[in-house]
């Protein structure tokens, strides 16, 4: 090659621009999300145990922690809060502790279930209207209703829905009290406590539990009352501190891919109508729901859950089942072991907040 060849070569490279290093793709064990859900710790596990099994195909490792109202600190990294009622997430949003506004995925509606152990001969609950007029009375038993959890809510659309507007007609929806050993634990587990219903017992509970006791051959029933069934729309939505990764991830794949198969886990409805493939409750359901106005049934749940008095304090384990311990011991010890697999995969390369990522 000349002189003059090889220094316009030269010149030429020169003025290239520099070479633009390929992006690699993010594996599934450097994209590592906690999250954060209310649901029983049985369907918690299931969930997870769904996850774990799905992992590379959706691109992102996750731990799920139950919480039934989380905090600022519950928040922090890349966390996704997930299967709370969506005016709870716009909440959260609006303290700015998530990103974004909540994605709605599913629905839960509620009904009363009641208990026909040794063959109790009891009468069937068929409006909401019946347990403010005391025909149950002594028989109700309900979770404690608290400021921000969903059965507090669920007073308030009762309260809405008959028009109750003045104090007096208020306290006729305090249907369990603690004297009466009828208001049981806010942590309790759904199935668990429908299973322990005694004969002619009543419970307000989500209806895909009502029906999951009821396929294992409980003596239970649950029926739809006349005003409807109460649904409330389930959100997801990442932290405000979730990295630019977990946001798009969540953007791309949440909805599209991983939602249908979390709601299929533990038989959450879906958003739209019940198809012909829907399990034969979610059809019943769906073709009866309650609308409501969700802005005055908060009003009236502000002004309903004073009456049930203060909050129990936590003391040993009595607001879990013990069943629901071990299941929550065993789900700590996979996040535990979670947390040190991931934590060696990433060695070095978390340079981000101590707080953030996967070494939460």
């Amino acid at each position: 090659m000349s002189g003059t060849a090889c220094a316009r070569l030269l010149l030429a490279l020169a003025a290239a621009p520099p070479f633009a290093r390929a992006a690699e793709p993010v594996r599934a064990e450097e994209l590592a999300l906690r999250i954060v859900l209310p649901f029983d710790a049985r369907e918690v596990a299931a969930l997870q145990q769904a996850w774990n099994g799905r992992a590379a195909e959706w691109g992102a490792q996750a731990r799920f922690t139950r919480l039934l109202e989380p905090t600022r600190s519950d928040l922090a990294g890349d966390t996704l809060l997930l299967g709370f009622e969506e005016g709870r997430v716009q909440a959260l949003v609006a303290q700015g502790l998530l990103a974004g506004a909540p994605v709605p995925f599913a629905r839960e509606s509620w009904a009363p279930a009641w208990s026909v152990a040794d063959r109790a001969d009891v009468a069937a609950c068929t409006s909401y209207r019946s347990l403010s007029e005391g025909a149950f009375s002594g028989r109700i038993r309900l979770r404690r209703p608290t400021a921000d959890s969903t059965e507090g809510l669920l007073l308030g659309v009762v309260a809405a829905t008959l028009g109750m507007d003045d104090d007096e007609w208020l306290r006729t929806l305090v249907l369990a009290s603690d004297d009466a050993g009828t208001l049981l634990p806010a942590g309790r587990s759904y199935r668990e406590l429908l299973r322990a219903l005694p004969a002619g017992g009543l419970l307000l509970a989500p209806v895909r539990a009502a029906a999951a006791v009821q396929r294992e051959g409980a003596p239970l029933e649950w029926g739809r009352p006349e005003e409807g069934f109460v649904a409330f729309t389930l959100a997801a939505a990442p932290s405000r501190e979730a990295s630019e990764p977990v946001r798009d991830w969540f953007a791309r794949r949440f909805l599209a891919d991983v939602a249908p198969q979390l709601r299929a886990t533990i038989e959450l409805e879906p958003l739209g109508e019940a198809t012909a493939a829907a399990p034969a409750w979610q059809q019943r359901v769906a073709a009866a729901p309650l609308p409501f106005d969700r802005a005055a049934a908060e009003a009236l749940r502000r002004r309903i859950v004073p009456l049930y008095g203060a909050a129990e304090a936590a003391v040993g384990g009595s607001a879990v089942d013990v069943a629901e311990l071990l299941i929550d011991g065993a789900l700590l010890t996979a996040a535990l072991l979670f947390v040190l697999v991931v934590a060696r995969r990433m060695g070095g390369r978390n340079d981000r907040d101590p707080r953030d990522g996967a070494v939460v």
